[in-house]
């Protein structure tokens, strides 16, 4: 009788056992997809914020949180920003076909997301941009749409074609009192 109870504990201790062991291992599974899933919303979250970085300052319409094309850029407002940079930094210079050659594909030739791997100038653009005040791009902005007005001309820079508004901008820049900072 005794060695009948000895088997029947043995076989109650080894499920326990095997109950035990089958939750050490669900609760490790479950963790891992919860780490793994908070992980991949990190990651959308933060792809989401890089386009909408990169959308604003490359002056891109849409929705700014996620891959937009190159024709969906405000070409005229873009132009105006990328000669307020030119001006203010000497670092780079960049200009409107090198933006928009950059947004013509989402990814590179390797397949990966070309936001994870900027050229330099077009980083360091968005970088400016983002962190610039907005008191200093309007104020250049103001300065060009006086320019426009003082220098007859009849339309605005948004009704102006885009090669108008790079006409107009290189007048601006060759101006003799050209102050991009008064």
């Amino acid at each position: 009788m005794r060695y009948m109870q000895g088997r029947v504990m043995d076989k109650k201790h080894k499920i326990f056992i095997g109950i035990n062991v089958l939750v050490i291992i669900a609760f490790v599974i479950g963790s891992f997809f919860v780490v793994y899933k908070e992980k991949v919303a990190k990651d959308k979250r933060h792809l989401a914020w890089l386009y909408y970085k990169q959308n604003t300052a490359l002056q891109v319409k849409g929705e700014k949180e996620k891959y937009q094309c190159a024709s969906e850029i405000l070409l005229n407002n873009l132009a105006i920003e990328l000669c307020a940079y030119n001006t203010m930094q000497s670092k780079y210079k960049l200009t409107v076909d090198e933006v928009t050659e950059y947004l013509s594909e989402e990814y590179d030739s390797n397949g990966k997301l070309k936001i994870y791997s900027q050229p330099e100038n077009i980083s360091d653009y968005i970088e400016w941009n983002i962190c610039r005040s907005i008191d200093e791009k309007l104020h250049y902005l103001s300065g060009f749409i006086d320019y426009l007005q003082e220098h007859g001309y009849s339309k605005t820079y948004d009704e102006m074609s885009y090669e108008e508004v790079e006409t107009a901008l290189e007048a601006y820049v060759n101006d003799p009192e050209y102050d991009p900072y008064k």
